[in-house]
């Protein structure tokens, strides 16, 4: 009997120290409780140049980032940062059909305060391709402006006299033609210098290049001869009798 009240006592002791665990815990958690906190992060692609070896070439079509979800008790809540994490699509997990890619998410920093691991609420990250084209224009010579009173322009020379551009299709389309544009007003000495390469539609009026376009050439060198002119009068002397 006496044996069995001292387990019996034993009992109520471990019960009492689990129930007094269990309240601490209760305690704990009230005080500090679990928060779900949800930040934006940028979609990093990997693996581009797959696409460019086949010569294709891609733009996103859907949000750039992605919707992370992740735990964290309250009192680390302020450690957290969207810079802690980092959302990535691989392009060797490109869905051809539906132009979709898994969206995948790793901690960088401070996963000790997480409680569990972060997930991504945008499950895929869409893009569109298109073929890649690569096409060289000529570069032509606009002057502007008047040279002095006595003076004419000579024959311009420049380099590079081609240069190339490559993106997608449907923009390298809308490029009609490329050219440089020299200031000629005034001018009564040979001119030389560098140009950046202006672009221009099918109409000739200028327009922006896109970012997905990229070009050989940043500058163009010029030298342009200019010459001085003489007006002589012409004094003719006539020999010889017309026919009748």
């Amino acid at each position: 009997k006496m044996k069995e009240k001292r387990n019996r006592r034993w009992g109520l002791k471990l019960l009492s120290l689990l129930c007094a665990f269990l309240f601490w815990l209760g305690v704990v958690n009230v005080a500090d409780p679990i928060m779900t906190v949800t930040v934006e992060v940028p979609v990093e692609i990997e693996n581009a140049e797959i696409l460019t070896e086949n010569n294709l070439t891609y733009e996103i079509a859907s949000k750039r980032t992605a919707t992370v979800s992740y735990e964290v008790k309250t009192t680390n809540a302020h450690r957290i940062r969207p810079s802690d994490f980092r959302a990535y699509a691989d392009m060797t997990e490109l869905w051809s059909v539906s132009g979709a890619i898994p969206i995948k998410v790793e901690t960088l920093n401070h996963a000790e305060y997480l409680v569990s691991s972060p997930t991504s609420r945008t499950s895929v990250i869409k893009i569109k391709t298109e073929p890649l084209q690569r096409k060289p224009f000529e570069i032509e010579v606009r002057t502007a402006g008047t040279l002095e009173d006595g003076h004419e322009l000579g024959e311009v020379t420049i380099t590079p006299k081609w240069l190339y551009v490559e993106g997608p299709e449907s923009l390298i389309g809308g490029i009609g033609s490329v050219g440089v544009e020299i200031d000629m007003e005034g001018a009564s000495a040979d001119l030389e210098g560098t140009a950046r390469p202006q672009y221009y539609d099918a109409n000739g009026n200028k327009i922006q290049l896109s970012e997905r376009i990229v070009s050989d050439c940043e500058e163009v060198t010029y030298h342009v001869p200019v010459l001085k002119v003489k007006s002589l009068t012409l004094d003719f002397q006539v020999s010889g009798e017309a026919a009748s």
